[in-house]
């Protein structure tokens, strides 16, 4: 006797053991098999937390006096063909930094102030490169001044808030990048959010940019950037 279950991403493993124990004993009662005491089978399609859930399952079954076994997991060959993808898809610049590297890249969140004409490169090349979490600040409109160097924007996007957009184009780009978007600007009301590994200075005014400075947390890399007509210059801080 078999029965096959499904596990949403963030579902809780309690009820899910609940859902597929239950099930299956009411499925045996339709059958008129009794598991008391049987062995079952399960096959389990479902997200990573898989195992958490295998495991409240035996445990729930166990109370009901039903023992679990030959559990199965018909989506990982898809998993594995997803990760040799993202192997495939960082290669070249694994090759520049090591696989360590681009572990802990995966894993870094940051914070980029302003998505117009610094912003929106480096929050681009930020998604390219596999940053696991993205956050942006801004509160501008796309006009036809930004046309010619903000590359995440078109003529069909005048008149539209450049952080939706920022969001949409992101997304786009690379989906395993989690993206989070802040409406507003940096003054002395924003906060923060909490976990960051570095925050990047894209502001156009430098009051927004001391506001910023004074809102990194200790520790953390403040890298600030700035172009005015032919010139640039980028420092990195840490308090």
């Amino acid at each position: 006797q078999g029965i096959g279950f499904s596990t949403a991403p963030g579902s809780n493993a309690t009820s899910a053991a609940e859902y597929v124990v239950s099930a299956l004993l009411a499925l045996a009662a339709q059958q008129d098999f009794d598991p008391s005491g049987k062995t079952v089978g399960i096959i389990g399609c479902g997200d990573r937390g898989i195992n958490v859930h295998m495991n409240n399952i035996h445990k729930y079954a166990a109370s009901e006096n039903v023992e679990i076994t030959a559990v199965a997991d018909p989506w990982r060959p898809r998993r594995e063909q997803a990760g040799a993808l993202i192997k495939e898809r960082y290669a070249r610049q694994v090759l520049h930094w090591g696989e360590e590297n681009q572990q802990r890249i995966a894993a870094a969140a940051v914070l980029v102030a302003g998505v117009g004409g610094l912003g929106a490169t480096v929050s681009q090349l930020l998604t390219r490169a596999g940053v696991g979490r993205l956050y942006l600040v801004d509160d501008g409109i796309v006009d036809w001044p930004d046309l010619n160097r903000q590359l995440l924007y078109d003529e069909r996007d005048l008149g539209r808030g450049k952080l939706r957009l920022a969001g949409e184009r992101l997304r786009a780009i690379n989906s395993t990048t989690e993206i989070t978007l802040i409406d507003g600007r940096i003054d002395e009301h924003f906060v923060m959010p909490g976990g960051l590994n570095a925050v990047a200075d894209c502001l156009d005014n430098y009051l927004g940019r001391f506001v910023l400075d004074e809102l990194t947390p200790e520790g953390i890399y403040l890298v600030h950037g700035g172009l005015e007509g032919d010139h640039g210059q980028v420092m990195t801080l840490q308090s």
